[in-house]
């Protein structure tokens, strides 16, 4: 098992967290996860997203990881956890 793939995992279930929350969208939850970053938007769309310069999204270290955690009222431990079930279970990152 790869910790790339675990970390894409992670960027994966909290984004589909905001999608399924009604009172979050990324917007909202990377200005409040991100608000000592110049541009928080582009900092969460560029972790969720390939970007063009470089063909990879951006990685998440464990502070943007606990940042976004905290803001969705989440455990970080639970969605680690959840994450690395999913590549034992065979899940890949797309792109």
């Amino acid at each position: 098992m790869k910790g790339y793939d675990v970390e894409r995992a992670v960027v994966f279930l909290l984004a589909s967290v905001v999608d399924q929350k009604n009172n979050y969208n990324h917007t909202t939850v990377s200005n409040k996860a991100f608000k000592y970053r110049s541009n928080p938007i582009t900092k969460w769309r560029s972790m969720r997203n390939v970007v063009s310069r470089t063909g990879c999204p951006a990685r998440m270290n464990i502070e943007d990881a606990w940042n976004v955690v905290h803001v969705l009222d989440l455990d970080l431990a639970s969605i680690v956890f959840k994450a690395e079930q999913m590549v034992k279970n065979g899940w890949k990152p797309s792109g």
